[in-house]
């Protein structure tokens, strides 16, 4: 039996299955040989053969443990996964403490995105108080997945709390993941910094060692361990990124590209950093042939699962995944029609990185190119609505609850915030006012509160009434004055406060209908709020949002995120202005409907003060019958580009990071 098991440990199946059938024939009945035989099988994917055995011992002992454990992982293997539940519940019937069943029955149903089913299975008794981090860990994502922070928030504090002398190094890795990713800075440090001295050649804890020093700030330490875990481990793209990352954020621009360019003469098909190379090529000037040297590397990609990996949040996942535009662009590309390609990209993504603006002719060529292109987006726009919300994620007294514990300091209802984003926010704010921890809790504070506040108005509006008296509103009952008096105006934000001053504004002014993109729930049901969607490009789309001005009516919008422009399908011109010392190309859809229009524009923004939540309401630029169009134009974008700057560089008071996503 020993030689048997043996040879199973190495992988040497043959062997092992004929040294497993040998025992059985010389003691016929031999239980380990016919699991041993079994567990062979199943590594050799003779499903059936596997099951007929464990159903034989199954028969003469309907509880052993060993045959329950194998027979609910050969109805895996057969990816028959209700089976595969049933047989594993089995085992926890007969043996309630077993680890493994209970792991599986987890990550099986988080495969299966049945979260809800996981959390009412770790709500049993039997399950409820395990320190079992593979189980906490997958239950903690499960509650993420359904909103339920305060049972989130418990079980990553459960998870802290294992003793690591209990854990093999995959799991404290683990446990150092889900410190990092709840971003709670100090036990990451101290975990892993523990985890990397035990374990200095484990890949992933030197990862995230790295992360959790890069998060931290702490740019010499962060080198340091970077270079000596490159001495140690060798060259690894994946920290090698990583690294170029920070780099960036720290705004060491020229060491991020000679970083990333490496990492591209090893690996020619690393999306990853390619991607990265894209974001800085495409956001800075003077970096036009390396741009499109990237594009070309990008759409001669084939692995199509490789691709899909990209970063959302770059615009040319449009171009990546749309065969006929990709396919169109390269065509171009190879005829030498490089200027045309660089204006459809900037046709795309709204911006243009050249002083000179297009000419007439330059544009007509780019709408005609861009014409032949496959599967076009629909150009069509819906009329103002109203559409009716519904969620059933948590009841409304705990949602309600939450905000307000949320107000008060509690911990329990804390959001998340992506790292990245972290870093991203960090590069920008008032270092000399808060040391980093007191800056991301201030943070996290304000997260929660636009989060919470967006799940329990999305659900009721008349929420809001619960908690109203620790909001504040400065500035609002002028629009208020408009709404009810049916004269227009437009309201306009940033990027970083749209959500919760949305809400807020349309719940105190019903008449204002939304610009370019509603509030969504996880299932996509909006708000409660009329709304002009289909990014407010159209000619139908135009002449809703003149009804609603001529009606009354009010517009919100995000400037920095509305579309440009707003007759027919030729672009409307762009105006600059200094953002973080950087010329930047803004949107003119805004200024324009105030200039043909004769309106008012109002700027509104969620700050934090002292534990609350204000909302504050400012006239911006005021037009004067002597000003030309764009003169108009240039000087209400830099008035708004100071205000996106001023929130960008501010304290957590002024701007929520989660939603600071400038580079």
């Amino acid at each position: 039996m020993r030689d048997a098991q043996a040879a199973l440990r190495s992988g040497d199946l043959d062997t092992a299955l004929s040294l497993f059938e040998t025992v059985e024939k010389t003691s016929p009945g031999h239980m380990a040989a016919r699991l041993g035989m079994a567990r062979v099988l199943l590594r050799r994917s003779q499903t059936d053969d596997a099951e007929r055995i464990l159903q034989g011992i199954l028969c003469e002992n309907p509880t052993h443990k060993g045959a329950l454990l194998l027979y609910g992982n050969a109805a895996l293997q057969r990816k028959d996964a209700e089976t595969a539940l049933d047989r594993f519940h089995a085992v926890l019937s007969s043996h309630p403490g077993e680890v493994s069943a209970r792991r599986s029955i987890i990550q099986l149903l988080m495969r299966l995105r049945r979260e809800k089913d996981v959390i009412a299975f770790m709500g049993d008794a039997q399950h409820r108080e395990t320190d079992d981090l593979v189980s906490l860990l997958s239950f903690a994502q499960a509650c993420d997945a359904c909103k339920d922070t305060r049972r989130r928030n418990e079980t990553i504090r459960r998870i802290l709390a294992i003793e690591t002398a209990s854990l093999d190094p995959t799991q404290i890795a683990s446990q150092i993941a889900a410190t990092v990713q709840d971003l709670r800075l100090q036990p990451a440090l101290e975990l892993s910094k523990r985890a990397a001295e035990q374990f200095p050649k484990h890949a992933r804890i030197s990862s995230l060692r790295l992360q959790c020093l890069i998060l931290s700030q702490d740019q010499e330490a962060a080198e340091t361990f970077y270079a000596d875990s490159r001495a140690m481990l060798g060259v690894r793209d994946g920290m090698d990124i990583m690294w170029a990352k920070a780099l960036e954020s720290w705004g060491r621009t020229d060491e991020t590209i000679a970083v990333l360019t490496a990492v591209r003469e090893r690996n020619q098909g690393s999306v990853a950093a390619l991607m990265a190379l894209y974001g800085i090529y495409s956001a800075a000037e003077g970096f036009a042939a390396d741009l499109l040297d990237v594009l070309e590397t990008l759409w001669a990609i084939k692995d199509r699962a490789d691709a899909s990996h990209r970063p959302a949040d770059v615009p040319l996942h449009v171009f990546l995944a749309d065969d006929g535009q990709r396919s169109h662009v390269r065509n171009l590309l190879r005829a030498g029609e490089k200027d045309l390609v660089v204006a459809l990209l900037h046709g795309q993504r709204w911006i243009q990185t050249d002083d000179a603006e297009p000419d007439d002719e330059g544009r007509a060529g780019v709408a005609d190119a861009w014409s032949t292109t496959k599967d076009q987006p629909r150009k069509d726009a819906a009329e103002p609505q109203v559409t009716a919300a519904s969620i059933s994620r948590v009841p409304t007294s705990e949602l309600v609850t939450g905000l307000l514990e949320t107000l008060s300091g509690s911990d329990n209802w804390r959001f998340t915030i992506p790292p990245r984003a972290v870093n991203r926010a960090w590069r920008h704010a008032d270092h000399s006012a808060y040391d980093f921890d007191d800056w991301l809790h201030r943070a996290t504070w304000a997260v929660s509160v636009q989060n919470l506040m967006k799940l329990a108005f999305i659900e009721d509006p008349r929420n809001f009434e619960y908690v109203s008296d620790r909001f504040e509103t400065v500035g609002v009952a002028s629009l208020r004055e408009l709404s009810e008096a049916g004269q227009p105006f437009l309201s306009v934000t940033s990027h970083a406060g749209y959500p919760a001053a949305l809400i807020k504004v349309l719940i105190e002014c019903p008449s204002i209908h939304q610009l370019r993109r509603s509030v969504l729930d996880h299932k996509g049901a909006t708000l409660p709020f009329r709304a002009i969607k289909n990014w407010g490009s159209g000619p139908k789309n135009v002449r809703a949002m003149l009804s609603v001005l001529r009606a009354g009516g009010g517009l919100m919008a995000s400037n920095d995120q509305v579309p440009i422009q707003l007759f027919g399908q030729k672009p409307a011109p762009l105006c600059k202005a200094s953002l973080l010392g950087r010329k930047r190309a803004f949107g003119t859809l805004i200024p324009r409907l105030a200039f043909r229009e004769r309106l008012p524009v109002y700027w509104v923004q969620a700050t934090y003060q002292d534990g609350r939540f204000v909302i504050k309401v400012e006239p911006m630029s005021e037009l004067t019958e002597e000003m030309d169009e764009m003169t108009w134009l240039s000087t209400w974008t830099a008035d708004y580009a100071a205000r996106v700057e001023a929130m960008m560089i501010g304290a957590p008071e002024r701007f929520n990071p989660l939603r600071a996503s400038w580079h």
